[in-house]
């Protein structure tokens, strides 16, 4: 059985791309804000020690919550980072205007001087390369969390974000 490339979900990694580097710079500065209280934190948390109101509860808690979202943001744009050297000049071409400009279809195909059916052709071609050289099926748990599903519907407002 043949796999198929989720073509909307791909894409909206390629959308999600700078919006994931921004978010990251500022994660990177809240971090800078909080104190690095988890390793004093820890064998207290472990033996259930602590009330809920605790502000250094609360502090930890927040890093903690910070620093994955970090981590989970930064292996998804290496992801994309890895993929992007197996297409040609062209394909990069078109990931840059299409994706990381975000210029919509209609000024892309204009740009690239692609007639609609070719336009598509080649855009689920680089989706293909992009998704087979992060891995197929199982880079999906590094990009699915709740918010996105294989059949390219969500369940929260948010698909392009995808965090």
């Amino acid at each position: 059985m043949t796999q198929t490339t989720p073509y909307g979900l791909v894409e909206s990694w390629l959308l999600s791309y700078n919006l994931w580097k921004s978010r990251i710079e500022a994660l990177k500065i809240q971090l800078e804000d909080i104190p690095n209280l988890a390793q004093h934190f820890d064998l207290v948390a472990i033996h259930g020690k602590g009330r809920k109101k605790d502000p250094v509860l609360k502090t930890v808690v927040h890093r903690s919550e910070l620093e994955n979202e970090m981590f989970k943001l930064e292996r998804r744009i290496r992801l994309i980072d890895v993929s992007l050297p197996t297409l040609t000049p062209e394909e990069r071409e078109f990931v840059e205007i299409r994706y990381f400009s975000q210029l919509a279809s209609s000024l892309t195909m204009d740009r690239l001087h692609l007639s609609k059916r070719m336009y598509y052709w080649r855009r689920n071609k680089i989706l293909d390369k992009i998704y087979q050289a992060m891995g197929g099926e199982t880079c999906l748990p590094d990009f699915l969390d709740g918010k996105e599903t294989m059949n390219n519907e969500t369940t929260g407002p948010d698909l392009q974000t995808c965090s």
